[in-house]
């Protein structure tokens, strides 16, 4: 299955008057300042309305301002240094950070019908986990057996630390990643994944936003980071 790429969409808080609208969207107060802004001009209009809206946050001045520390997101300063590399340390860069496309996970295939050279995404159980260790000195390979009704598959994994902590044996997951010929069988090669139950489908089995990374950065970590950030301003 080919890749379907998206054109960019701006979300509703893809631009600095755009965040201004949603942080304000978040209290009745905040709604009364936005009309009350009707018939001004855009940009000094949604000023106003940011800077409200950063006062119902408990934050003086332009929301956009809101450093990250402090709002304990998933990564902990790990990920706040991480993204301090790609010149992130507010909320607002945060959410501004946007996705160079989007990819279609959605469709799942049998591992039977898996062709080598494309993407694909499964629905399968965690049969068998190994970490094996390469000629690289510090380089680790992880490599994890999936099966459906239609057959099995190794997702290969290199330099990814502890990732066998999460493939647990007889969980069924959600896989995606490029579909490579090894000889003469057909391997994963380092797909993301989901666990089936929970609410951690964030990599795979939808559409999903590919972001610039940097190095220590993972998808899988920035897309929690981002969802955790909404969730948490959208309860405030």
């Amino acid at each position: 299955m080919n890749d379907v790429k998206f054109q960019r969409q701006v979300r509703p808080h893809a631009t600095t008057a755009g965040a201004g609208r949603w942080l304000c969207g978040l209290s009745t107060d905040c709604r009364r300042a936005r009309r009350s802004f009707r018939g001004r001009s855009g940009v000094a209009a949604w000023r106003s309305a940011d800077r409200t809206g950063a006062g119902e946050l408990g934050v003086s001045g332009d929301p956009g301002r809101l450093p990250l520390k402090g709002l304990a997101l998933p990564g902990g300063p790990t990920l706040l240094r991480n993204l301090a590399r790609l010149g992130i340390t507010s909320a607002a860069e945060l959410l501004l950070h946007l996705p160079r496309r989007y990819e279609d996970r959605r469709e799942i295939t049998p591992i039977a019908q898996l062709v080598g050279g494309t993407a694909g995404t499964v629905s399968a159980r965690v049969v068998d986990v190994r970490v094996e260790k390469t000629w690289r000195r510090g380089i680790q390979r992880t490599i994890a057996t999936l099966a459906d009704e239609s057959g099995a598959i190794e997702a290969v994994w290199y330099g990814r630390r502890f990732i066998e902590r999460r493939l647990v044996p007889g969980v069924e997951i959600v896989a995606s990643g490029k579909v490579k010929h090894v000889g003469w069988a057909l391997q994963l090669d380092a797909p993301e994944f989901s666990p089936l139950a929970g609410s951690e489908a964030v990599s795979a089995g939808r559409i999903v936003p590919i972001y610039r990374l940097t190095k220590g950065l993972t998808a899988l970590t920035l897309r929690r980071a981002i969802r955790t950030l909404i969730d948490r301003l959208a309860d405030d």
